[in-house]
């Protein structure tokens, strides 16, 4: 069975790690996990338990109006930004380029 989360993480301890929909806070690399190991697949940045620590969900801006920011599937797929996971603010929506 799937996380609930909707991940094609298995979360066990067989050595294999499974991939979240989530992206690393300080390199956007993806996270996985194994057991209650989650990993940033690039940079190694660690914690145990629940991503929080790593992932780019719920973080702030530290100017302007709170605004939180999310990871979500990456809604403008290109060549020049590939990554299926993203951080977005809010709704999950790209800013308007000005």
């Amino acid at each position: 069975m799937p996380p609930p989360d909707g991940s094609d993480a298995a979360g066990d301890d067989d050595g294999a790690w499974g991939i979240l929909p989530h992206a690393c806070r300080t390199c956007l690399g993806r996270i996985v996990l194994r057991g209650d190991t989650f990993r940033c697949a690039d940079c190694d940045a660690t914690t145990a338990g629940a991503p929080d620590a790593i992932c780019g969900c719920g973080l702030r801006l530290a100017a302007g109006p709170p605004r939180l920011l999310r990871c979500v599937p990456n809604p403008a797929s290109m060549p020049a930004c590939r990554a299926e996971i993203v951080i977005a603010f809010g709704e999950g929506k790209p800013r308007a380029s000005s």
